[in-house]
């Protein structure tokens, strides 16, 4: 297990003693069957997972319920095709994202897509997350395949959907909770 801690270092080797700085170090460095713990606090970043799990190994990363807040104030994402989120996933497989709040993206707060070679996205699960005030799709997969999408909290998105799912095959969305304005939406 690695960890990532707003005072951290990512000079540092990535332990609990000595944690990395940023989301992206660990996104860089994460191979195959390997977790990060995200250590409580606001991170002001978004993230690309740079390699791909594998089928029983996959890459994950996590925090304690409630604790870590991914906030998109001052990120500059991208209006290209392909999208961009906070957290980004472009053309990899086998990742989980957990327990994560994550707000203000200019853009969207998650997205997952095929990558500019038109490598597809493959065996994505975003659970447990809470997510708020994204411009354009609380969670958006395109060109994506076996998707998993779990126990989010979706929060005032401006300008589309609470999750958006476009030219994908075997999306699944378990247990969702969507607000929109005052109106809210389960959907089993």
């Amino acid at each position: 297990m690695f960890y990532v801690s707003p005072n951290g270092n990512d000079a540092n080797p990535g332990t609990l003693t000595q944690p990395w700085r940023t989301l992206q170090k660990a996104a860089n460095t994460l191979v195959a069957g390997q977790t990060v713990k995200i250590l409580p606090g606001t991170y002001y970043e978004k993230f690309t997972p740079l390699n791909s799990g594998s089928a029983g190994a996959y890459i994950t990363y996590t925090a304690d319920p409630g604790t870590v807040v991914l906030d998109g104030t001052g990120v500059s994402l991208a209006t290209d095709a392909q999208g961009d989120g906070l957290v980004q996933i472009l053309g990899k497989s086998y990742i989980k994202v957990q327990n994560l709040t994550l707000r203000d993206a200019s853009v969207n707060c998650v997205n997952i897509s095929d990558n500019t070679s038109g490598t597809r996205s493959t065996y994505i699960e975003i659970s447990a997350l809470n997510i708020q005030n994204c411009n354009k799709v609380g969670i958006r997969a395109r060109s994506s395949d076996h998707l998993l999408f779990k126990d989010n909290l979706i929060n005032h998105i401006n300008y589309s959907s609470g999750i958006g799912v476009w030219w994908s095959t075997d999306a699944v969305i378990d247990a969702q909770d969507m607000v929109l304005g005052s109106l809210t939406f389960d959907v089993l």
